[in-house]
């Protein structure tokens, strides 16, 4: 562990997030589902939302409007299953609010305000972050390995103050961009 700026502080999930993790819902579809649109694992792979007809599907029930599985825009949604490569990918969900919900495959937490969602999830997907939740998987010896809600919960996260978050995030942007 190294030491930390000034200002930041080195936390573990469970004491900034406000709600999860918690896993999503998979009931049944098919190509000719009517329902509820429900994500796939591609839609987070890549570590950003991607939405269209190859990442998205319909169920075949039509979720109620305050079920706990519809996802709003910065919530960050993480795999918790995939393969050893992709498990822990998180990505925040940037789409239309009560539109799609997300399969039990995938976690979703909220954070709470001294966090930005966006810096949240660059930590998550960081190369030395991804090291660690790969290592607590279970079941990496079949080709979909697992991470629980503790395993995610109990992640630390080095924390600057929300500005700095916001700075970071930007740069970030900007080298991806």
């Amino acid at each position: 562990m190294s030491e930390l700026p000034p200002g930041w502080t080195r936390r573990v999930l469970r004491d900034v997030i406000v709600e999860g993790p918690s896993n999503g819902y998979s009931p049944k579809s098919d190509h000719d589902a009517a329902g509820t649109p429900t994500l796939k694992l591609s839609a987070t792979t890549s570590g950003r939302f991607v939405l269209n007809q190859s990442t998205t599907k319909r169920i075949h029930e039509t979720i109620a409007p305050q079920s706990k599985f519809w996802l709003l825009p910065g919530d960050v949604v993480i795999q918790r299953a995939n393969t050893l490569e992709y498990v822990g990918t998180t990505a925040i969900f940037d789409g239309p609010p009560n539109t799609y919900i997300y399969p039990d495959l995938m976690m979703r937490v909220r954070v709470g305000p001294t966090v930005d969602p966006k810096y949240l999830s660059s930590f998550l997907n960081a190369p030395a972050t991804r090291a660690a939740v790969r290592e607590k998987a279970t079941g990496t010896a079949g080709n979909m390995p697992k991470i629980n809600g503790e395993t995610v919960r109990s992640i630390q996260i080095d924390l600057p103050p929300l500005p700095e978050q916001r700075r970071i995030v930007a740069k970030l942007e900007a080298l991806q961009a």
